[in-house]
């Protein structure tokens, strides 16, 4: 269970990083 929850949250930060990226 947490290695399933810590894999989502490293993928929405990356795709956090990404809009970020795409905003700047």
């Amino acid at each position: 269970m947490g290695y399933s929850l810590r894999i989502v949250l490293m993928f929405f930060f990356l795709i956090l990083k990404k809009f970020h990226l795409i905003r700047h």
